[in-house]
């Protein structure tokens, strides 16, 4: 671990998912007050009414984008499809109920325009917002690991709304162990990040114990091809970033 706290750490009680002490209220306090005022220009205090408000998924996406503007690749989810990601959204609750407060997290689930490109999608362009292919609803597991992976990034983005994990103008790039090339640095993390999530449901979540067998050795080994990228990826990080890593290297050897 690091030899000192990082500001996320200190003020949000450490990482999404990983850690018990993490308090989400009070980081959706601080991103809420960054949107309000970057929406506004103005240095005031919000209101209860705009700091809620700025926590909806359409008010965020309207903020971001008078910064950074890319389409979403996505349309409305089918009545019976949403209802589904709300039962995914329950699973992973009662696999895990120390999440329940971060599977409330608003998020808009959009359909992925042809969905046989990607399982899944999100962006920190997209904050708030989710992307899931046809294939995300191969099974109620599958549906709850998309939906679980998705919301993981979300939380990501959140911090990184208040604390960047990487130095701006790094043009350092990795490959993920899927092949996927020309990741940068906090994307490693977020992969891992994931990872360390899905492993956790899978070991909970009320499914076949030969699927769950296969399915939990698959993720080892995505997992240690993560692990192997973050002493390269660690040229680019923030003293965040770098909090990051430690505690994704530490949360990869518990049980």
């Amino acid at each position: 671990m690091a030899s000192a706290a990082s500001f996320t750490e200190r003020e949000f009680g450490g990482f999404p998912f990983l850690d018990l002490s993490f308090l989400p209220g009070r980081l959706l306090t601080a991103v809420a007050c960054v949107r309000a005022s970057r929406r506004t220009g103005s240095a005031a205090p919000p209101g209860p009414d705009e700091l809620n408000d700025v926590l909806t998924p359409l008010t965020a996406l309207a903020i971001r984008r008078m910064d950074m503007k890319l389409d979403i690749p996505g349309g409305p989810l089918a009545p019976e499809r949403q209802a589904a990601v709300n039962e995914a959204l329950a699973t992973i609750a009662a696999a895990v109920p120390a999440w329940e407060p971060l599977v409330r997290l608003p998020i808009r689930f959009l359909r992925l325009r042809d969905g046989g490109r990607a399982i899944g999608a999100s962006c920190y362009a997209w904050p708030q917002h989710v992307l899931l292919g046809d294939d995300a609803f191969a099974s109620r597991a599958e549906l709850a690991e998309q939906v679980l992976h998705e919301v993981s990034h979300n939380w990501l983005y959140l911090v990184e709304e208040i604390k960047a994990l990487q130095h701006r103008g790094c043009d350092h790039t990795l490959t993920l162990p899927s092949g996927t090339s020309e990741r940068e640095p906090d994307e490693i993390l977020g992969a891992a990040h994931v990872v360390l999530n899905v492993r956790r449901l899978w070991q909970r979540m009320d499914v076949d114990e030969d699927q769950r067998s296969r399915r939990l050795t698959d993720l080892a080994s995505y997992l240690e091809g993560c692990l192997s990228l973050i002493d390269e990826a660690r040229v680019c990080l923030t003293d965040d970033g770098q909090a990051l890593a430690d505690r994704l290297l530490q949360e990869a050897v518990a049980a």
